[in-house]
């Protein structure tokens, strides 16, 4: 038997439908087959439910009309029998043929009862032959027993019938009602007895009000009825409007088990008071059962008990550690009760009242008991400075949550003041968390929830190792309180090992709340997260905050996450506070490793500096939304990435000049980072055009970034907020595009998009084009070349560099091109002189087609001041040019010689002739 829900002792009521009881015992309903009163089901589609007992497999839904509906309750009673629906029921609404199956197993038996509650609001319907079917057998031609809709005589009245055929229906001569709950009970029955013989005698019972079997209402005899092996409903020629309502579903092998009378043989379920919750003290539990002369059994570590296992309970009894308490009741001559759950978690407070100040001295806890297995809470009491430890770990321990939530009130003290939990692990210590009581948080540093503010301090010295392993409870380092932004400090670098292994590792989390995390940098530093999303400024609140949460990492790192967020948080809420992810100074070639949750070759999705994607109803209506930052900075480390979803800056677009604006920055100098796709600064789909600037900014100062495709400065449907989109190359740095280079598209009324390309050294290397992704005038797209090299080709030389309106710099390097376009009026050519030799000047080769328009403009710079006579070559390719500058800014006596692939710029010593060949 099986009842869902455990919180409400009267269900007894909803189960009586498949359990029969006049002066018998349990054992009379050994018979009973599989029941479902639906209250485990979800609302929705019937199709691929599992609810109820005793069926081998879910529901087969041939109709999307079917459904799990709440609020209608479909009660019964009469005579000696009373069946309540409960809360959930089967709505049918006018499909045709077969609407739902459900096996039950081939049935041998002599005999197979189902019964169920039915109801229709329309008894009248309209003149077509409307009906519903019940059988036991999933083909639609085969479901025998039905409530006739309309009946084929063309009598004006509805009825229930049992249905041989199109052309063979029995109807019973009562006509039903509309908004009435019938209760129905049919049998298949085989007059000769035996295993291989066929079912060949059907009885319908309706409304029945005796617990012993009466006369059927109907009896149809027909071989038509070879097998028993489903529970089918079909409905056929019905109109809009028509529908049925089903419930308490039951099938068994006698009539005591599908009927039964009022009152119930299952022991009422045991009721735990309290039932559930959080406890900072010994928890005192009671269990009690409405059934008289019945008794309780228990269990503490979440297995099921039973009649026989578990704890038989005499008298109240108090947890001092956290435990997952079920029971249940039982009682000769009856069924079991259903099972009742509560979960509790009992902390043990750390009170360091001990003579020493080691874990395993039971006086330091405010519960007597090993600490191990338990959820542990460090808060105000023997706090300490930041240099004095005040616990040690003497022994590897395993515990189920460790939480830090001593607390400061902001503004702080000096960091001297004790206000600090400082726990020493030693070099041959692990203290392990393992969430085993499935606490909301494995690790939890600050949590406090108020306007009042709070900041939290925890440091772990010795240089042991920290190992979190709970695969349903976080990891979090946050306080959330008032406007002043009060923090929270977890200061794990005196480690030389911390591992965690979470669904979500949070460094500042929650409305306004704000994080500081420092690994392990300790002997090998080495550290390990892995998490479904790791989030460093991860405020996913309506309210606006300050400051920066930070993850500093350590010496050797390895990130695997399926997301990371940076000054970001998840789809659907907002962000309105910075983060920072970056090593920590003064270490040895730290480095860092990330990867999807997975590990090897998978790829983290990554997102830094973003609101989110409902933040504009809060910014219209703030006149004060700070510029939030996210920044992930790999200068003082190597890196190695494999990455998805790149976002680099995301902002909202409502608001006014002060609100709104988002600043996003990824910055390496050493390693290798691969990723699919990079969006570099875009705005969101919503309203406004007065917000602060969107900046997006990938800084290559050495190392490799490589990517399948870059787009810049994304302007996303009704999004009018500005952005700056910039990459800058500059030391070793190594840039590589697999496509194209989008550098602006605008979609929405934004009054400015400006991509940015600034090359100082390096090389930048595109396959695809790269240019603007619509030609507006509020697109500006811009290439700085100074030194090193750019290169836009490709084997078909079909890539192309297009500057529509905006700056083409030429102060240095070399531009590698398959085709070169600047021929609109809004372009303006910059050439940067200076000197004739090698660097002096930029050069531009093309492969392919040189396209020239729009302004050239022609300046000194570094002092350098021409004597006449010199030549510089620009421009030159093995294509055609096309096309001439409409203006010239020229120092005075400069020319433009144009070729037939490019273009020179001279200056010519006084009576000379310029023969360019």
């Amino acid at each position: 038997m099986k009842i869902t829900s455990t919180s409400r002792h009267l269900r007894w009521i909803a189960l009586a439908i498949c359990i029969a009881l006049f002066g018998s015992t349990a054992a009379t309903h050994a018979a009973v087959l599989a029941y479902d009163d639906l209250e485990d089901a979800v609302l929705g589609s019937l199709g691929g439910q599992t609810s109820g007992t005793g069926f081998p497999a879910e529901y087969v839904l041939t109709s999307g009309a079917v459904g799990v509906v709440s609020n209608t309750s479909l009660s019964y009673s009469n005579g000696d029998l009373t069946v309540n629906g409960g809360t959930n029921a089967i709505y049918v609404a006018n499909p045709d043929k077969t609407v739902f199956t459900r096996t039950i197993g081939t049935q041998n038996g002599d005999s197979l009862y189902l019964s169920f509650l039915f109801r229709t609001p329309t008894a009248d319907g309209n003149s077509d032959e409307d009906f519903l079917s019940f059988g036991f057998n999933n083909s639609a031609g085969e479901t025998t027993a039905g409530i006739v809709h309309r009946y084929n005589s063309g009598a004006s009245d509805h009825g229930f019938s049992i249905r041989v055929s199109s052309s063979a229906e029995y109807k019973i001569s009562e006509a039903t009602e509309a908004d009435r709950t019938y209760f129905v009970v049919l049998r298949l029955r085989k007059l000769t007895p035996g295993a291989t013989n066929p079912f060949n005698e059907l009885a319908l019972f309706v409304d029945p009000a005796s617990v012993y079997e009466p006369e059927p209402s109907l009896v149809v005899t027909n071989t038509r009825w070879t097998a028993a092996t489903h529970i089918a409903a079909r409905v056929a020629l019905s109109e809009a409007g028509d529908g049925y309502f089903l419930d308490n579903l039951c099938v068994g092998a006698t009539y005591d088990d599908v009927v039964f009378p009022a009152g119930s043989p299952v022991v009422s379920t045991p009721v735990i008071s309290p039932d559930g919750g959080s406890a900072a003290a010994s928890q005192l539990v009671t269990l009690v059962t409405e059934t008289p002369g019945a008794s309780i059994r228990y269990t503490l570590d979440g297995s099921t008990p039973s009649a026989t296992v578990g704890t038989l309970y005499t008298a109240p009894f108090a947890l001092t550690s956290s435990a997952v308490v079920k029971a249940i009741a039982f009682k000769d001559g009856m069924y079991d009760s259903p099972l009742s759950t509560a979960k509790f978690h009992v902390s043990k407070h750390w009170t360091g009242l001990g003579a020493d100040n080691l874990w395993s001295t039971a006086d330091n806890w405010n519960l007597s008991g090993s600490p191990t297995g338990a959820d542990l809470v460090f808060d105000n009491a023997d706090r300490t400075a930041i240099s004095v430890v005040n616990s040690i770990v003497d022994a590897d321990m395993t515990v189920s949550s460790l939480s830090y939530t001593n607390s400061s009130k902001f503004p702080l003290p000096a960091p001297t003041t004790a206000y600090y939990q400082v726990t020493e692990i030693g070099s041959d210590r692990t203290l392990s968390v393992n969430g085993s009581s499935t606490p909301r948080y494995a690790m939890l540093v600050g949590g406090w929830h108020s306007d009042t503010e709070h900041t939290t301090y925890a440091k772990m010295t010795g240089g042991g190792s920290l190992v979190v392993n709970a695969t349903a409870s976080d990891f979090r380092v946050s306080n959330t309180s008032g406007d002043n932004t009060p923090s929270c400090y977890l200061d794990l670098s005196g480690l030389s090992l911390f591992k965690a292994d979470v669904p979500n590792f949070w460094a500042g989390y929650g409305s306004r709340g704000r994080g500081h995390v420092y690994l392990a940098t300790t002997g090998d530093g080495t550290n390990s997260i892995s998490a479904n999303w790791i989030g460093v400024g991860d405020s996913n609140g309506s309210s606006e905050t300050q400051g920066t949460s930070e993850l500093r990492l350590g010496i050797a790192n390895v990130l695997h996450a399926d997301a990371i967020g940076v000054a970001a948080t998840v789809p659907g809420k907002m962000n309105t506070l910075s983060g920072k992810l970056s090593f920590q100074t003064g270490l040895s070639s730290p480095r860092v490793v990330i990867r999807g949750r997975s590990g090897g070759d998978s790829r983290a999705n990554l997102t830094i500096g973003s609101h989110g994607y409902t933040v504009n109803q809060y910014f219209q209506h703030t006149s004060s939304i700070r510029t939030v930052s996210g920044s992930l900075d790999f200068t003082d480390g190597a890196v190695d990435a494999r990455l998805g979803s790149v976002m680099i800056g995301e902002g909202s677009g409502g608001g006014t000049s002060s609100q709104g604006g988002m600043s996003g920055t990824l910055t390496m100098s050493e390693g290798w980072v691969d990723a699919t796709s990079v969006v570099l600064g875009r705005t969101l789909d919503v309203s406004g055009t007065g917000a602060r600037m969107t900046t997006g900014t990938l800084n290559i100062g050495g190392g490799h970034f490589t990517a399948d495709s870059i787009s810049m400065a994304e302007n996303v449907a009704k999004g009018g907020q500005k952005i700056l989109a910039s990459i800058n190359l500059s030391g070793s740095g190594a840039l590589t595009v697999g496509g194209n280079v989008v550098m602006g598209t605008r979609n929405g009324v934004a009054t400015a998009l400006t991509s940015r390309v600034d090359i100082a050294s390096g090389v930048m290397k595109v396959f695809g084009n790269m240019e603007p992704g619509s030609a507006s005038s509020n697109i500006v797209s811009e290439v700085l070349l100074s030194g090193g090299v750019i290169a836009v080709t490709n084997a078909a030389e079909t890539a192309t560099l297009r500057i529509e309106n905006g700056t083409f710099a030429i102060a240095g390097g070399t531009a590698l091109l398959d085709r070169l376009v600047t021929t609109n009026a809004l372009c303006t050519t910059q050439v940067e002189l200076r000197g004739t030799g090698v660097g002096d000047y930029g050069q531009v080769a093309v492969n392919d087609s040189v396209k020239l328009g729009g302004t050239l403009t022609v300046a000194f710079a570094g002092g350098y001041a021409p004597s006449g006579g010199e030549l510089w070559k620009i421009v030159e390719g093995t294509g055609v040019r096309t096309g001439t500058f409409a203006v010239e800014n020229l120092p005075e006596n400069f020319k433009v010689v144009y070729t037939t692939d490019g273009y020179w710029i001279a200056n010519p010593a006084l009576g000379t002739t310029i023969i360019i060949r």
